[in-house]
């Protein structure tokens, strides 16, 4: 299921090759191929022994509230909410600038390479036009590897 949530946006981005790579992934993920790597990784990680506890622990409500029904988490999670509370109101207060911009700040044009650069005289008082800038940038666009739309 892990594959197929990751598996079904692609197919409506995917075109040419990529389209059908997507669909020899799918190929490969059939039931049987799942159980049989997995069984794989797990021989490889357990002794017989060890499977054999395992299997007698499958078998238990032990393992149904720890891993199946969720309820351990709900337990766990609910010792948790007073934090959990905090964190939300802090984040509410941080969702905010805490100052709205008196003024709107517009690129500076400037004869340097492409960035991201320090200033070296900023100050709130200090008018656009004379803002000094570094020699060299902090960040180039060869520095960014990817540039996402936040919430």
């Amino acid at each position: 299921m892990i594959y197929e949530f990751q598996l079904e946006p692609l197919k409506y981005q995917a075109f040419g090759m990529d389209s059908l790579k997507i669909v020899q992934l799918e190929k490969k993920l059939t039931e049987e191929e799942i159980v049989k790597r997995i069984s794989a990784a797990l021989n490889e990680t357990f002794s017989d022994e060890e499977m054999n506890v395992l299997y007698e622990f499958v078998q238990t409500s032990a393992f149904t509230k720890i891993l199946i029904s969720g309820e351990s988490n709900k337990a766990i999670n609910s010792k948790f909410k007073d934090i959990d509370q905090e964190i939300g109101e802090m984040s509410k207060e941080f969702s905010e600038p805490i100052e709205k911009p008196t003024r709107i700040t517009k690129p500076i044009p400037v004869n340097k390479e492409n960035g991201f650069y320090l200033t070296t005289n900023y100050s709130p008082s200090i008018e656009d036009k004379d803002i000094e800038l570094e020699e060299n940038p902090s960040v180039t666009f060869k520095d960014v590897l990817e540039a996402k739309k936040g919430v």
